[in-house]
């Protein structure tokens, strides 16, 4: 019921309305005349219009004019001479330099005994006679000299084997084509520190270089240095020697 009398509330306040406005007049209010032909004033409205726009005429283009020729002096053509561009050549790498050394090393040399004997006889080359075509042609021929060289010096006590080559033999060294020659080996001072220093010397003088010898520690280890074919090479010897008999 409750929704039903909400629907129906509206209409009866519409009912109510016109009731109250009929009451609350008064009877002089109904009474009056009523004016007759009243006339309300006519509103006028206004409207503006644009006067008619008027056709602007375009202008009339001129006729072209004919362009008077004005002489002209020929223009002077300019040569131009081709600039020699400079040409860098392409940089060429250094390549690496090589070198070919043929070395020829052999092992122990003993020239003293029966081979000294034919040495001081003149038979220089009778000990490499047999490899001459090997050594010789080598760059570089080394080896090691396994005896004394010269006529100095007496042998040491308690040696079995001591070697002194004649001084000889260090023509047959050259013959052979050795250029250096190892000193350091336990026959070395078989006949004394003199009987080494003489040896030393005599290769020097055949143009032998040695090396792993000298006059005190210094030299015994400084490097022989060779140089061939642009290229140098140092050699260096060393050796131990145990007391004979261990």
């Amino acid at each position: 019921m409750h929704s039903v009398a909400k629907y129906y509330s509206l209409p009866i306040v519409y009912w109510v309305l016109p009731i109250f406005i009929l009451i609350g007049c008064t009877p002089a209010e109904l009474d009056a005349p009523k004016p007759t032909n009243t006339t309300q004033p006519t509103q006028t409205a206004i409207i503006t219009v644009a006067p008619p726009a008027t056709a602007t005429t375009a202008p009339t283009a001129a006729p072209p004019s004919t362009p008077t020729a004005i002489p002209t002096q020929p223009l002077a053509t300019a040569t131009q001479t081709p600039t020699a561009v400079p040409t860098t050549p392409p940089t060429e790498v250094a390549k690496p330099e090589t070198y070919e050394i043929h070395l020829a090393a052999v092992g122990d040399i003993m020239l003293d005994r029966r081979l000294g004997d034919a040495i001081k006889n003149g038979s220089v080359d009778y000990p490499f006679e047999k490899m001459i075509d090997w050594l010789v042609p080598a760059d570089l021929t080394i080896g090691n000299f396994e005896s004394a060289i010269g006529t100095l010096g007496k042998p040491i006590e308690n040696k079995s084997y001591p070697f002194q080559a004649p001084p000889e033999a260090v023509d047959a060294l050259k013959s052979g084509g050795f250029d250096v020659v190892s000193l350091a080996n336990n026959h070395a001072l078989d006949y004394g520190v003199d009987s080494l220093l003489d040896g030393i010397a005599l290769l020097k003088s055949a143009g032998i270089e040695s090396v792993g010898a000298g006059s005190n520690l210094s030299e015994a280890r400084a490097p022989t240095i060779v140089e061939v074919n642009g290229v140098k090479i140092a050699f260096l010897a060393y050796v131990n020697v145990l007391p004979e008999g261990e």
